[in-house]
């Protein structure tokens, strides 16, 4: 694992990229807030961005017919190929990450160990970190559940500390190590 300041020092020198704009805007904050000590914030842009990274992956995967050559001619239909498989996967079928990710083991981008990896990583991390469930990361983190509920409490600030590190060393690794670029 490498620590944040490792891969700000990677993510200020374009060692890697992201899919969109904007993802790489929640990236570049997220690193921001985790260098502030805002780590519940940090880890907040965080999960959402490692959802998105799977939903524009799968997006980009499968916009384009099979058999469809994307060349310079032809970008316009490649920009609407895009935004309806964007609305038909976000807005009405509503994908779940889990079938995100089964698509994408259909697909062959993910295999099946990958998939369980960043589903359980979905399960233990970043739910609980999106929906604001403290005793649940906390739990998730340390392999025990609290003492009492000031537990959780008092070990806030290292509690969202040690999420921010993992989430941004999982967004990481899929983007500067698996390079999960198409």
């Amino acid at each position: 694992m490498k620590t944040i300041n490792e891969i700000y020092a990677e993510f200020l020198l374009n060692k890697f990229r992201f899919h969109r704009a904007i993802e790489h805007d929640i990236f570049r904050d997220s690193l921001m807030f985790y260098m502030d000590g805002k780590f519940s914030t940090s880890a907040s842009l965080c999960a959402t961005l490692y959802e998105m990274i799977f939903t524009t992956r799968l997006v980009r995967e499968t916009a384009n017919p099979l058999g469809f050559k994307p060349n310079k001619n032809n970008i316009e239909e490649q920009l609407k190929n895009l935004s309806e498989r964007e609305n038909e996967v976000i807005n009405e079928k509503k994908l779940s990450f889990r079938k995100i990710t089964k698509e994408l083991v259909e697909y062959k981008v993910l295999d099946e160990d990958e998939k369980k990896e960043y589903d359980d990583f979905y399960s233990l991390i970043r739910n609980p970190v999106a929906h604001g469930l403290t005793i649940r990361l906390f739990q998730s983190l340390e392999k025990r559940k609290p003492v009492h509920y000031f537990e959780t409490e008092n070990n806030y600030l290292p509690t969202y500390k040690k999420a921010s590190e993992l989430l941004i060393n999982k967004i990481y690794h899929l983007m500067a190590i698996k390079k999960f670029l198409k």
